[in-house]
């Protein structure tokens, strides 16, 4: 029975550890987005020229008594596609 967890095994896919922080009571984890691209919600091209970047704090209930935090890192990409009404896309 395997006990032990990588902890780049408890994030969804595309996202990479930039930093981790385990303190008394509290766990700390950076992340970024691995993308070079992404496909624009509404009109479906793919785009790799990047608008701006982002950062996005997520914390939840405590797991067994301890604090966890992620911090989220990402970019915003611009949409390619004259005639599509979005500009950017996460």
């Amino acid at each position: 029975m395997r006990t032990a967890v990588e902890a780049h095994e408890l994030l969804p896919r595309g996202l990479r550890i930039e930093g981790l922080s385990i303190e008394p009571g509290r766990v700390s984890i950076s992340v970024s987005s691995g993308a070079e691209g992404c496909g624009c919600q509404l009109s479906g091209r793919h785009s790799s020229r990047a608008h701006s970047r982002y950062h996005r704090n997520v914390s939840d209930l405590p797991w067994h008594g301890i604090s966890v935090e992620l911090e989220v890192r990402a970019r915003r990409f611009f949409c390619d596609d004259p005639s599509c009404e979005r500009v950017t896309s996460p």
